[in-house]
């Protein structure tokens, strides 16, 4: 039996090698080419990523319709704008075979991020999308980020400089 549904199919996630994706299309996001991803927050969860325009607005238009909410599921954020640079990370901590950092699972997907903020300034962040969280809307967090992750997230020479020019 098949089922029709309108939902995007999407790769299966696998931790160090999953891109960021948008929620409606499931593309990945094209940071190399100056593409950003808004930052969406959820009424009840966390946040999630989507494209500018059409699929900003389809994003916007869902529903949550769980008691006590019924209402838009997605809303903008209004602290971080969006996504300007992303790239995955594997959840082990580096240099540390085998160890893993207390916020997150082997299984999570993690990426290192340069978010664009609502004062204008870009800071560099962690997105964690724990696995049993990969495919549900709502499903990815900003943890704090330690010493350790903000080393490992370190923008190579010129990345920042070419994050910044395609966030203006």
């Amino acid at each position: 039996m098949i089922a029709i549904t309108s939902e995007p199919i999407r790769p299966r996630a696998q931790p160090g090698l999953t891109p960021l994706r948008c929620l409606v299309c499931g593309r990945p996001f094209d940071f190399d080419s100056g593409e950003s991803a808004i930052v969406l927050r959820h009424v009840a969860y966390y946040y999630d990523f989507v494209h500018d325009r059409q699929c900003l607005t389809s994003a916007l238009e869902r529903i949550f319709p769980e008691p006590g909410y019924d209402c838009a599921a997605f809303g903008c954020d209004r602290e971080r704008i969006r996504v300007v640079r992303a790239r995955p990370l594997d959840a082990r901590a580096p240099g540390q075979r085998g160890q893993v950092y207390a916020t997150t699972s082997v299984e999570s997907l993690r990426y290192c991020a340069l978010i664009e903020h609502a004062d204008g300034g870009c800071r560099l962040e962690q997105i964690v999308r724990e696995a049993e969280l990969a495919d549900e809307p709502g499903g990815a967090e900003f943890p704090l980020v330690s010493p350790a992750i903000r080393l490992e997230c370190a923008l190579q020479p010129g990345e920042y400089e070419v994050a910044r020019s395609s966030a203006a």
